[in-house]
């Protein structure tokens, strides 16, 4: 590689790494919105996760909702399939809720 081509080199892989890390939190957001709409914690989904086969912490969960930590394939598949009851959604509500 020449020693023009480098310094692009290293700024294109700057902004690609930049653009991933807001993915990452974008998406960490979402699933922790996800997760408290459906009124379960960091610990109840790594569970799920793990009945699933997926080795994983609630601290790798916490760090997945704000973006430290990227999600694997097998990850995004495991949680699109966490079976969340109707009971769970509504676990905040009260009965003059209903």
């Amino acid at each position: 590689m020449s020693r023009k081509i480098a310094p692009i080199w290293v700024h294109f892989c700057k902004e690609v790494t930049d653009i991933n890390q807001k993915v990452e939190k974008r998406i960490g957001h979402n699933i922790r919105q996800l997760r408290e709409k459906a009124g379960v914690t960091q610990e109840w989904v790594a569970a799920q996760l793990q009945l699933n086969g997926c080795d994983i912490t609630r601290s790798a969960i916490a760090k997945i909702e704000v973006g430290q930590r990227h999600l694997y394939p097998d990850e995004i598949i495991l949680l699109r399939d966490i079976p969340v009851s109707y009971t769970h959604l509504r676990a905040h509500e009260t009965s003059q809720d209903l």
